[in-house]
């Protein structure tokens, strides 16, 4: 087994697990059909990490989602993803292309939003932008609660991150973890 992890590397379980005793989670073993998952808490956010197949045609594409439900008062609606990273565009009609004063976060990143002043002052914040660069590829988007964590009547939407492909880079994953946190602060205090 130590020769299989000399050459691969550690599994994703390994690192799964990992995180989840960094941030004082739990890291919960998927029994057939469920897939592992992490849930961790970081500040007053309760966040999971999973993994999702979306099917397409005939083809399937693995994702590695983090979910943070919030109740969202002021329905702040808004996504951010790499230029180029995805091509979840055309899903997002609906919001409109948001640019903030800094040129080389607007050739580097798509934001798009509902509230111009609401997104800008969530994303125009040197921590938050610090975090967004330290994740390689990613999708970041507010979307309707759907229960992940049980029925919450005050728990309206979640923010959702997604990267293409089973992720298991720890640094990556605590960039991950920390921008949510950060993303969620923001946008409650907004």
């Amino acid at each position: 087994m130590n020769i299989l992890k000399k050459i691969f590397g550690p599994s994703k379980r390994d690192i799964w697990k990992k995180i989840a005793n960094h941030y004082r989670g739990q890291f919960v073993k998927g029994k057939y059909p469920y897939e592992d998952y992490v849930n961790v808490r970081i500040g007053n956010w309760d966040l999971i990490m999973d993994t999702m197949v979306e099917k397409k045609d005939n083809d399937e594409t693995e994702f590695t989602r983090v979910i943070g439900p919030f109740s969202n008062d002021k329905f702040v609606d808004y996504s951010i993803e790499r230029k180029g990273a995805f091509e979840f565009i055309s899903k997002h009609f609906r919001k409109d292309v948001i640019e903030l004063q800094d040129e080389e976060f607007n050739e580097n990143f798509l934001l798009k939003g509902n509230d111009e002043y609401l997104v800008n002052w969530i994303f125009d914040s040197p921590p938050v932008k610090r975090s967004l660069y330290a994740i390689k590829r990613f999708h970041f988007s507010v979307e309707n609660y759907t229960g992940v964590f049980g029925y919450d009547s005050f728990l309206t939407h979640e923010l959702v991150f997604l990267q293409k492909g089973n992720l298991k880079d720890f640094e990556q994953l605590q960039n991950i973890f920390d921008a949510m946190a950060l993303i969620l602060d923001k946008t409650k205090e907004a």
